[in-house]
């Protein structure tokens, strides 16, 4: 296939000279047809927002295997009682918090094998004996284990963040607690920090953005939007917003026409996956599996305790409106 009409756009963010690609011939898969224009009728804007949430959704969940994420885990309709999930490996340990039948607090500890193929967790629900260390006593040992003094425990994750736990005469509904992130009011804001976020192209290379995001701009619609730069690099800004229908949406800026766009539909608080593209002159390329790792957190990077800046990003306001409109084009 000859690459000469891709030369410009992919030159440009590979870092090499158009000229260099001009006759090459490489075998790549065929890039989508543009997902978005701006020459759309509105009239067609819910709908193309819609079929593109179907679409990620349906990506997100065929371009990645997941590992249930490890915290406090709980159902919401059912608070007063709780779920510690941890694993390593294909191992998988949790510890319940929950109640007798009269009502008296008691904890399981649970432990054995994920099977990656079901997303199940299966074990048992294990106590300690009654005599066991107080806070502050002098050791007195390890205490003995009833195995299997409440019965059989099973999870079924469909999510990362989502499941159902199977107990002696019933089952629940949990979620992962995120107890320190907005969920509701403004969650855009849950991409305060520094972050690393990757995706993996048709071509067989890779990339990333190391991304700081620390401050708000507003564009000239008025619209607030979370603001940040390359790390190393403030003359490259990038920003975030948050849509109900697609989650989080990043635009990171490469150049006057061309800027890496990720959109992530799962997010745990350190980790986000969905998809990722390469955005030029406002059309979507081809969509590749996209992931974002936290590295630095909001709280961190906004007090200015690793030594970051916590001043305005880049004056470039032309940048910022580029990532702006590269939103919009995806939101509206």
């Amino acid at each position: 296939m000859n690459l000469a009409p891709f030369a410009a756009p992919f030159a440009e963010r590979f870092g090499i000279s158009g000229r260099c690609m001009e006759g090459s011939r490489i075998q790549v898969r065929r890039r989508h047809e543009p997902l978005f224009s701006t020459n759309e009728e509105k009239g067609y804007r819910d709908m193309k927002k819609f079929l593109f949430a179907v679409f990620m959704v349906l990506l997100c969940n065929s371009a990645f295997a997941f590992m249930p994420t490890p915290g406090l885990w709980y159902n919401p309709a059912e608070s007063g009682r709780g779920f510690t999930i941890d694993h390593q490996n294909n191992v998988m340990v949790v510890a319940s918090y929950v109640y007798d039948t009269s009502g008296k607090p008691l904890w399981y500890l649970s432990a054995g094998a994920y099977n990656d193929a079901t997303n199940t967790f299966t074990a048992t629900f294990d106590r300690a004996a009654d005599t066991g260390q107080c806070l502050g006593c002098p050791y007195t040992g390890k205490p003995a284990v009833n195995v299997g003094a409440g019965g059989t425990i099973r999870i079924v994750f469909d999510t990362a963040e989502r499941g159902t736990i199977y107990y002696p005469g019933g089952s629940s509904p949990i979620q992962h607690y995120l107890y320190a992130y907005d969920a509701s009011n403004d969650p855009k804001t849950n991409f305060y920090g520094k972050w690393v976020l990757s995706f993996n192209s048709s071509f067989g290379l890779s990339f990333s953005d190391w991304v700081i995001f620390n401050t708000t701009y507003t564009a000239t619609d008025g619209k607030v939007y979370l603001a940040g730069y390359v790390d190393g690099d403030s003359s490259r800004p990038a920003l975030a917003t948050y849509d109900p229908a697609l989650k989080y949406i990043v635009s990171v800026y490469q150049s006057a026409s061309l800027n890496d766009l990720y959109n992530f539909t799962s997010f745990d608080g350190n980790r986000a996956t969905g998809s990722a593209y390469i955005q030029s002159g406002g059309t979507l390329g081809s969509a590749y599996a996209g992931a974002g790792f936290r590295l630095l957190t909001g709280h961190q990077v906004q007090t200015g305790v690793t030594g970051l800046s916590i001043t305005a990003t880049s004056a470039d306001v032309d940048k910022f409106e580029q990532l702006a409109a590269s939103l919009r084009n995806v939101t509206q």
